[in-house]
């Protein structure tokens, strides 16, 4: 898009065409006249030049922006100061952007720039897609009064700016989640102490006598009690299913030359894309559980493997949010596969959150397989049919329920806060 770096073209070819004829004549006829001319379109191109040249070395472009991060929906708010250092005042620039940014437009001819002095430009850009993308370079072009030089000069990009997924409220994952580990205990069935001996303490009144531990009484000689250790509240890894396969929809064309047409208003809270769904519930549910203090994990494979470990805190939260601005579902590992790859990161009393557009049943054993290793599963459905204009189908929902698995659907249109989720009848 842009032109080399530093360029110098003509504007305007008259003046050399009268400074070739006027040294023509001069020769061959030795006017006194034609000298005077020669002489004076040989100073005007030089100072034309040296103008035209001069200005877009003079120009400096500084640019700032409010925040390095944005999510979906934001407005990006940059400033660019268009700086004159020179002693000369700049009769005319333009600037050019090339931000990869969709609909960051700056395209802006600043008339009469005093010496030493600056003009602010303030752009504000609506952030519709997420992603990272290069604020930068810009392209400055002048000339010289006359109109005969046209020079410029790209000033490179300064800055990156990332835009996250757009993040939704999802309260009704409190109640699936409490299902699951409600399931969980009921499955296990395991004293309220906890499965694990940690140390050992003296007997204090009260104790079970299933608390003893016989071996340490005997060689203290006196009763000792087991000391458990307390489970602390289950990690949760949400894993984001980019296999190329199972994905539908389209992402809505971003054309420039009509950024002025698009608004919040005009625009769906998520382009109809199942990858855009998945990436837009997987960042929800992260901050959801992170919020809650909890220690979450993420795992997507796309054309590489995205694993983070369990952690918590707002630093893992730009983490997260930052891996799935920039992931694409370019995968070529289904989900089934990726479960089975990931299986031994996945504790006992872990949860599990799978967000998928898949229609093939194989992943849902694979869940259950998990399940029975006292896995918390809780599936994330995007159901991919209502991309394609079909109707929904309840096949997904009849096995998960068969295995006793919560789930949540979320339909072309619906935002994952109107998500349906669904538990099983108690047995």
């Amino acid at each position: 898009m842009l032109k080399p770096k530093h360029a110098l073209s003509l504007r305007n070819g008259l003046p050399l065409i009268l400074w070739a004829l006027a040294l023509a004549i001069s020769l061959n006829s030795g006017w006194v006249i034609a000298y005077r001319f020669l002489y004076l379109f040989t100073l005007l191109i030089i100072t034309s030049l040296v103008w035209s040249q001069g200005t877009v070395q003079a120009i400096q472009v500084e640019r700032a922006v409010t925040r390095q991060s944005l999510h979906v929906g934001d407005t990006l708010i940059e400033k660019l100061t268009i700086r004159n250092r020179s002693p000369l005042p700049q009769m005319w620039v333009a600037v050019a952007d090339a931000s990869t940014l969709p609909l960051h437009l700056v395209r802006q001819v600043i008339t009469y720039l005093r010496p030493r002095s600056s003009r602010q430009l303030l752009v504000r850009t609506l952030c519709l897609r997420r992603g990272r993308y290069r604020l930068g370079p810009a392209l400055l072009i002048s000339g010289d009064p006359f109109g005969i030089f046209r020079a410029q000069r790209e000033v490179p990009a300064a800055s990156t700016v990332v835009i996250y997924p757009r993040l939704f409220r999802m309260p009704s994952l409190d109640l699936v989640s409490a299902f699951v580990e409600l399931e969980a205990q009921r499955a296990r069935r395991t004293a309220s102490a906890g499965p694990q001996v940690t140390t050992v303490r003296e007997y204090l009144p009260g104790d079970e006598l299933s608390r003893i531990h016989w071996r340490s009484t005997a060689k203290h000689g006196r009763l000792m009690s087991k000391q458990f250790e307390q489970r602390p509240a289950r990690d949760v890894w949400v894993v984001a299913d980019m296999h190329r396969a199972v994905q539908a929809g389209h992402l809505l064309p971003l054309e420039p030359e009509n950024g002025a047409l698009f608004s919040r208003l005009s625009w769906p809270p998520l382009e109809p894309s199942t990858e855009e769904y998945v990436v837009s519930i997987a960042a929800s549910v992260v901050r959801h559980f992170l919020e809650q203090d909890r220690q979450v994990g993420l795992v997507a494979h796309a054309s590489h493997r995205c694993f983070f470990p369990p952690d918590r805190g707002p630093r893992q939260l730009n983490r997260l949010l930052e891996a799935l601005a920039t992931i694409r579902a370019d995968g070529r590992t289904p989900l089934y596969r990726v479960l089975q790859l990931e299986a031994s990161n996945f504790k006992r009393f872990d949860m599990l959150v799978v967000i998928t557009p898949s229609e093939d049943e194989s992943w849902i054993a694979a869940l259950h397989a998990l399940s029975l290793q006292g896995v918390g599963i809780l599936p994330f459905i995007v159901e991919r049919a209502t991309f394609l204009g079909a109707a929904g189908s309840s096949s997904l929902a009849n096995l998960l329920a068969a295995r006793r698995l919560p789930c949540c659907f979320v339909r072309n249109g619906q935002t994952p806060d109107q998500a349906s989720c669904y538990m099983p009848a108690s047995s």
